[in-house]
């Protein structure tokens, strides 16, 4: 694959001119940022925006012990939602930057408040990779990102469902920033074990149960 997109390549998405001089400990730190008026953390890398939160992570026992699962999908009716637009909490996912295009005109601030603290979750399946028509069983599995089957697989999403293809796209998102969470989680309780170990993410907010992977406080 020569390129990720039209203006980009393999190469430069993936290679640092500091890092191919002078090996893989000078490669430019990326800073994590804490997103006050979202409730999330935030990066961005290679003029993409990583952005979420570190999830609960369910499977079918949970379920079938009636445990109280919710945000595992996202509100197919997204800010037009009726149980959103009634004050009250809906079961699905609702990304609070999309729900601040109605704030204050369709919902309020104590509503927007309550929601903004609810964090994307998933089932343990989510995680799962299937080359098979999508199903009932299988619609929140994932459909790409296998190495060999890339640049056919996008192709594909270019003529298929475009809402589809945005809802396998934005569980991809989330569950791509939790796992960088867990994994920075992992780095500043030096579970990982690595030669080069960069400066712990201090502390900014002890009321933030995640306030360990903190490195700048913003609002924006």
């Amino acid at each position: 694959m020569d390129s990720i997109s039209e203006h980009v390549s393999y190469k430069e998405a993936t290679r640092s001119n500091t890092a191919l001089r002078r090996g893989i400990e000078n490669i430019p730190d990326t800073p994590l940022y804490w997103v006050n008026n979202i409730n999330q953390y935030a990066f961005k890398l290679n003029n993409t925006i990583f952005r979420g939160n570190i999830g609960d992570i369910y499977n079918k026992d949970m379920i079938r012990k009636n445990k109280n699962t919710h945000q595992i999908t996202i509100c197919t009716h997204g800010n037009l939602c009726k149980t959103l637009l009634s004050g009250n909490i809906c079961k699905f996912y609702h990304d609070p930057n999309e729900l601040k295009e109605i704030l204050d005109t369709k919902i309020t601030k104590s509503i927007y408040n309550e929601y903004k603290l609810l964090y994307r979750n998933f089932m343990n399946t989510s995680w799962l990779h299937t080359e098979k028509h999508r199903n009932i069983k299988n619609n929140s599995m994932r459909r790409f990102g296998s190495r060999d089957t890339l640049k056919y697989d996008f192709d594909l999403m270019q003529i298929n469902d475009i809402e589809y293809n945005d809802q396998c796209i934005l569980n991809y998102k989330h569950q791509c920033i939790h796992d960088i969470l867990v994994i920075i989680g992992l780095n500043n309780k030096n579970v990982i074990n690595q030669k080069t170990v960069p400066d712990k993410v201090s502390y900014k907010d002890i009321s933030n149960r995640f306030s360990l992977l903190n490195d700048a406080d913003i609002d924006i």
